[in-house]
């Protein structure tokens, strides 16, 4: 019996209390038709119990006998005392045998796609398990959209369920009829998602008409909070809870409306995931030509595919030829499902190539295809993960301790110990007679000997990550430098006497990462430039207290649709003029004039709407600034309001990046008479003589290769040089990406030397001692893992899990994921369970 009909009965068995009370004092005719009012009520429970409960013939004697007494009071005139008391005393009778009855809640599940059934598994084992529940499984139709077709195709997956799962045909449910205790959705996207929409019958609108409680079950996992485009669906605007991996993700829908109705409960795909790795199994019939192999899944994704294309197919190539080095590994490939659709649909150019790609890895026993319905199996089966880090499958094996390698596509040859030396430079600064650097790889301030090949260590900030680039631009006052954060929790500052490094921790609650880009010190303030942060922060030396000026980057976006700028940085070049910061961004031709004496500002067109603006540099009353599409560079006298435009030479070459963007240049410097152009997506340096307006190449042959994909090099993903800085009154220093050459360039002559900077032997042993790579550089979207880079190959990977070298990393693991999710131990479904049925009996009358 539902739990429903139950309470439905109650309240008719006390109504028939009610009018027995007023047949004592009512005449003939109202007796009459209180009775008959009250024989009905009767055979209403009776019916229903037969139906119901058939077993219950005790109570539908009771009833039976009930009418017949009802019926008898109908020919009275009176009732007496005696005949309500035995009429109160059958119906108490029948409410003691339904207090009896274990009454049912009907709990529904409503998955669309069976590969996603794992969002709602461990919560429907919960409520299958437990007899309070009529627990269904009703699988939905839903369209998918055919990128062939150009049009939706219905589709429905009730025929892929597990069998141990009983699968109810939504033909055969009536949510109308039912009305049904709780429903478990995982698709938030009602009509908001052009690719795949469940049955309009379906959108979480339909179903809260008739559900008592409506759950919102997320279909993914994070790395960190929710992600901004999940926060407006209408799915929250229909539900009574929503499950949250953490309470970290949580605090990502703070603000939100629904903030309260979050549970921070876990995932049910992780305790499927954590159910399975703690069962023995054997391996499936067609993996036994791998059985005593070490073995890694690829991942292999339709996103990473579509943007880096034939990059993407030779390093798994490459990937394929190392594997087949270690006859004791073995991949386990996973491509996902619909990848040679999809390259059939839009990347045909590439179909041949992958096609040869999968008959080379069947050819040479890579591995296995793994084709395997369920994901949750494959990480049971295997020891590791190799692959993207942009997928949540590295979420599933986060949870389960099992190690993490994130490929780096781009690098296909193997490290040299003289290439792991090298030192890729961000910036640099001169303090106290020597010059100190940090680099755009790794954590860590470096200080330059006596040549460019035996630079040292001088060592990494603490607590912050370490093997990307965690602090990028410098600034030095006295014997102090500043570190500005391109991807840590904290900006500070080295003391070089004392060598040690001092926090400046922001006031903020979260730990979250910052990312800024240039640093400036002005009186006794520093100055850090945002990127994403949405602001220019302020450190006042005395006070140790951070100002935050937002307005400045708010105005300079003011107007503009976030779909422009949301790509790019806040700000992307800054030039200062005493109290005043010039600052540049690639999605609009405004300048924000940023007064660092007291935070005003003001906000200045230049040039064409179309136009954006990267470089930028002041001489004397001229404003120089770099247009980011077509590489112009743009002159503005301040006094005259005079344009003056430079266009680049026909030798200029600029190249679309990845995402088909276009970013000309990276800086502008100021150099004795000439205003020199440092390449981001092209191919020249380009000096401008500012008396003469004579422009020209400088050093052409030092980045004539930048267009061919080198190691760790591709031109559409990398610029041309990484670091650039004047070195002395006609000297710049510019460094090449492809393969970290620093030029020493004599911008009047155009000549040039160049070196390869790297670390002594000794500072390298410095930077890695005790080190094994694995890390978790922040909370948001990123995995506890080791991260494929010129110090940390493939090879010493696959060798460490070979010899069991790898154990002591899944404890440090399991320690950094320990905020990623709630109820690590398996146990978010029950949890969930638990709280939705105390959440149906809050404010209930009957005593259940």
């Amino acid at each position: 019996m539902r739990q429903k009909i139950k309470e439905q009965l109650f309240t008719i068995l006390d109504s028939m209390l009610e009018l027995h009370r007023q047949c004592l004092s009512c005449s003939a005719d109202i007796l009459n038709e209180l009775m008959q009012d009250c024989q009905q009520a009767a055979i209403a429970v009776g019916e229903t119990l037969e139906h119901t409960v058939p077993e219950e013939e005790e109570a539908v004697s009771q009833l039976e006998k009930y009418c017949e007494k009802t019926y008898q009071l109908t020919e009275k005139t009176r009732a007496e005392v005696a005949d309500v008391e035995e009429l109160d005393e059958t119906v108490l009778q029948v409410r003691d045998r339904l207090l009896l009855i274990r009454a049912q809640y009907q709990v529904v599940f409503f998955p669309y796609k069976a590969e996603m059934w794992d969002s709602l598994e461990s919560i429907w084992l919960a409520c299958k398990a437990d007899d309070r529940c009529q627990c269904l499984v009703v699988p939905i139709p839903y369209f998918s959209y055919d990128a062939s077709k150009k049009q939706l195709m219905p589709c429905y997956d009730g025929e892929k369920f597990p069998e141990y799962v009983p699968i109810v045909s939504y033909m055969e449910y009536s949510m109308e009829n039912e009305n049904p205790d709780i429903v478990y959705i995982h698709n938030p996207y009602d009509n908001c998602n052009l690719v795949t929409s469940v049955h309009p019958h379906f959108y979480s609108s339909e179903i809260r008409k008739y559900a008592e409680k409506l759950v919102y079950v997320p279909y993914y996992v994070t790395t960190g909070q929710i992600s901004r485009e999940h926060l407006f669906l209408p799915v929250h605007q229909n539900i009574d809870y929503m499950i949250a991996q953490s309470e970290y993700f949580k605090e990502g829908c703070r603000g939100m409306f629904y903030y309260d109705k979050v549970l921070p409960l876990g995932s049910p795909k992780l305790d499927k995931v954590i159910r399975l790795c703690g069962e023995s199994r054997k391996l499936p019939e067609e993996w036994k030509a791998i059985e005593g192999k070490k073995k890694l899944m690829l991942n292999t994704s339709i996103n990473c595919l579509l943007q880096h294309g034939e990059i993407y197919l030779r390093k798994l190539r490459k990937v394929f030829e190392w594997v087949h080095n270690h006859t004791e590994i073995a991949i386990v490939w996973r491509p996902h499902p619909l990848l040679e659709s999809t390259m059939q649909a839009m990347r045909t150019d590439l179909l041949r190539e992958y096609r040869e790609l999968i008959a080379l890895f069947e050819s040479e026993q890579i591995g296995i295809l793994d084709k395997t319905p369920d994901i949750a199996l494959t990480i049971a089966m295997v020891d590791g993960y190799i692959g993207e880090e942009a997928t949540s499958v590295v979420n599933l094996f986060g949870a389960v301790g099992k190690p993490l390698f994130i490929l780096n596509n781009f690098i296909v040859d193997r490290s040299n110990p003289e290439w792991k030396r090298r030192i890729r430079i961000s910036d640099m600064c001169y303090v106290q007679g020597k010059w100190w650097m940090v680099s755009s790889l790794y954590n860590g301030l470096f200080a330059l000997g006596e040549d460019w090949t035996q630079i040292s260590f001088a060592g990494r900030v603490d607590g912050q990550p370490k093997w990307c680039g965690a602090y990028l631009f410098l600034q030095a006052v006295d014997n102090k430098i500043y570190l500005s954060p391109g991807m840590a929790k904290n900006p500070v500052c080295y003391r070089e006497k004392e060598g040690d490094f001092r926090l400046m921790p922001l006031q903020s609650e979260k730990e979250e990462l910052l990312f800024f880009k240039q640093v400036i010190v002005y009186k006794n303030s520093v100055f850090y430039i945002s990127t994403k942060n949405g602001a220019i922060w302020e450190y006042h030396n005395d006070s140790e207290k951070w100002i935050c000026h937002t307005e400045c980057v708010e105005a300079l976006k003011s107007g503009i649709s976030p779909q422009k700028y949301e790509a790019y940085a806040d700000i992307f070049g800054v030039v200062q003029d005493e109290n005043c910061l010039y600052l540049t961004a690639e999605y609009t031709n405004r300048v924000l004039c940023f007064y660092m004496d007291d935070g005003s500002f003001t906000i200045e067109q230049i040039g064409d709407t179309d136009w954006g603006y990267s470089g930028i540099e002041k001489t004397d009353e001229l404003l120089w600034l770099a247009e980011t599409h077509s590489g112009a560079i743009i002159c503005k006298n301040l006094v005259t309001d005079e344009l003056v435009i430079y266009d680049m030479p026909n030798e200029f070459c600029i190249r679309q990046q990845g995402n088909g963007s276009y970013l000309a240049h990276s800086a502008l410097l100021s150099v004795g008479d000439y205003i020199v152009t440092i390449p981001a997506f092209s191919n020249r340096m380009i000096r401008i003589n500012r008396l003469t307006g004579e422009i020209s190449l400088l050093a052409p042959a030092f980045f004539e290769e930048s267009e061919i994909p080198k190691n760790d090099y591709h031109p559409k993903i990398h610029t041309s040089s990484c670091f650039a800085k004047k070195w002395e009154n006609d000297t710049i220093l510019v460094q090449r990406t492809c393969d970290d050459a620093l030029a020493v360039v004599n911008v009047e002559t155009g000549k040039y030397k160049v070196t390869y900077p790297a670390m002594s032997e000794q500072a390298y042993d410095e930077l890695l001692r005790d080190q094994d790579g694995f890390e978790r550089p922040g909370p948001d979207y990123y995995a506890f893992a080791r991260r494929e880079s010129r110090l940390f190959p493939i090879s010493g990977f696959m060798n460490e899990l070979l010899y069991g070298e790898l154990e002591s990393v899944k404890a440090r693991q399991l320690k950094e994921l320990s905020s990623f999710a709630a109820n690590l131990d398996g146990t978010c479904g029950e949890k969930v369970h638990a709280f939705m049925m105390n959440a149906l009996g809050e404010n209930k009358n009957i005593v259940l």
